[in-house]
């Protein structure tokens, strides 16, 4: 479980964390064009979030500069290689592990209850 936390929680931290950073340093705040409260961090967000591959959507951005140019680059960079590591070690422990016999507290997975279960 606190691995599937961890794999669940590095996207948005990557993310955010950046985006909290470019609104409150000089050349992050230097970028933004439009200062309204509810624009601040939505385009930052939006165009960190996008991993660099749609930047249509942030008009009141100026991302060609050095500081989301770099900010991008770390996103793109620990967004995709950071979640891989949680996923092989989550592989890695599942397939070290030992088959459990079936007995009366195992579920079988050989059935239609299984299908329904695993679909919902």
């Amino acid at each position: 479980m606190k691995l599937a936390m961890l794999f669940i929680l590095i996207f948005p931290a990557v993310i955010l964390l950046p985006a909290a950073i470019a609104v409150v340093t000089k050349p992050g705040l230097a970028g933004i064009h439009e200062s309204r409260p509810a624009r601040l961090l939505a385009d930052p967000v939006r165009l960190l979030g996008s991993l660099g591959q749609q930047r249509l959507g942030v008009r009141r951005l100026n991302a060609n500069t050095f500081f989301y140019n770099t900010t991008l680059a770390f996103v793109m960079l620990f967004g995709r290689f950071l979640m891989k590591i949680p996923v092989l070690a989550l592989a890695g422990s599942l397939a070290g592990k030992r088959a459990a016999p079936p007995s009366a507290g195992t579920f079988p997975t050989n059935g239609a209850i299984f299908v329904v279960l695993l679909i919902g």
